[in-house]
């Protein structure tokens, strides 16, 4: 078989033709550099199997997902979640809260709430009120009184020493 540079234009062009190119495209050629480039291309070009690939399950449960929000997937991670009943206490002279839904949205209309943002969805829980809440809300909010309440244990005086085992009032007296 000749190399491409010793065939001759008309020759060039038939090869073209044979690969897939169409007459009026030839037509554009006038020399044989540019028909040798476009053979060449061509023939690194792998052909395509089929226009209509077979769907992939995964891939397009990977696609979907890319799509959606993180507030969108925090929504539906929470939705899927059982739900608890909690109570936020008032404190001091806190008014209880009042909340309502806006497009999705938790928006508080008047007195206390506990408000948090997770992965930028907004959850706001009237204080003072029982309410149905997601099973991971409800552990958030137990530990964040948790901290509150045991904040500064380390430096009460009716603790217990842990090298001694006694209070440390009594050792203070």
């Amino acid at each position: 078989m000749p190399k491409l540079e010793e065939l001759t234009l008309s020759q060039l062009k038939e090869k073209a033709l044979a690969l897939g190119l169409t007459e009026g495209e030839l037509k554009s050629f006038s020399s044989k550099a540019t028909v040798i480039a476009t053979i060449r291309a061509i023939e690194k070009v792998k052909p395509v199997a089929t226009l209509n690939p077979t769907e992939n399950p995964k891939e397009i449960k990977e696609d979907s997902r890319r799509w959606e929000t993180k507030v969108d997937r925090m929504r539906a991670f929470l939705a899927d979640q059982p739900t608890v009943r909690v109570l936020v206490p008032l404190e001091g002279d806190e008014k209880q809260g009042v909340v309502k839904e806006v497009n999705g949205q938790m928006v508080t209309v008047s007195g206390a709430v506990w408000s948090k943002t997770f992965n930028g969805y907004r959850v706001c829980i009237p204080k003072g009120k029982y309410v149905n809440v997601a099973q991971s809300i409800a552990d958030n909010i137990e530990q964040e009184y948790h901290q509150t309440t045991h904040a500064g244990d380390q430096w009460k005086l009716d603790r217990v020493k842990s090298e001694t085992g006694e209070l440390v009032s009594k050792q203070l007296t």
